[in-house]
């Protein structure tokens, strides 16, 4: 940093940067190295291995619209050569700054290379389902749970597959409501409100056996819940 103050130009920002990196995997230090990077880019704004390397940082600080700012600038997308972990942080700064197109765009072409990487499969379902066809969007998380496999919590595959349960019963399609809230079902049984989206689904896709025996096993869960709550009060 010494030599640095006596450097011009891109000379200068050269060595902030080297600095900054210093600071960042030998010292362990991401406030010294975001300041380095910082000042690397105020004295060469244009310097790409500055702006990736402060974009990366502020990116794993959780400081998204900053990073996409700066990522954006230094990752050309047609670049097949690209590194796929760079891409994924400007696709995942851009989705959580609430650019939502520009962030698809991004995943579209991380999977252009890479079709089977799970978490770039989830992100863009979850565009597509607030920026996109229902349809289209529901191949998409259906794609994205089938690559993550077992790394999904059941909490979370639950409240996937019951949205998208839900957001088939509301365009009229029954049975495929019911086959995605049955899933839901299996996972998390108990979630609340749960069985009533699945009876209502049953109900409107003429499944009367089953309505009818998801009523009887509420009901029974109903009794025994109240069995419960007397043993604990007497």
């Amino acid at each position: 940093e010494k030599r640095a103050a006596t450097g011009e130009g891109r000379n200068k920002a050269e060595l902030l940067y080297r600095a900054g990196l210093l600071w960042r995997d030998q010292l362990l230090d991401e406030g010294r190295a975001l300041t380095s990077f910082e000042e690397a880019l105020h004295v060469d704004a244009g310097f790409p291995a500055a702006q990736l390397a402060c974009g990366l940082l502020l990116h794993s600080q959780q400081q998204y619209h900053r990073a996409a700012a700066l990522l954006a600038r230094c990752i050309d997308l047609r670049d097949t050569t690209a590194d796929l972990n760079h891409l994924a942080a400007l696709a995942e700064s851009l989705h959580r700054s609430g650019e939502s197109a520009r962030a698809l765009t991004c995943a579209n072409a991380i999977l252009s290379r890479d079709d089977r990487r799970g978490d770039i499969l989830w992100m863009r379902a979850q565009l597509l389902e607030t920026t996109g066809d229902e349809l289209e969007a529901e191949e998409a998380w259906l794609e994205a749970i089938e690559a993550r496999g077992d790394g999904i919590g059941n909490a979370e595959l639950a409240a996937v597959y019951r949205r998208l349960g839900e957001r088939a019963l509301s365009r009229a399609d029954a049975s495929r409501a019911v086959e995605h809230l049955q899933r839901a079902r299996e996972i998390e049984p108990f979630a609340p409100g749960l069985d009533d989206a699945l009876q209502a689904a049953y109900e409107h896709a003429e499944h009367w056996h089953e309505a009818a025996q998801l009523l009887i096993e509420r009901a029974a869960r109903d009794v025994e819940e109240g069995a419960k709550r007397k043993h604990l009060m007497a």
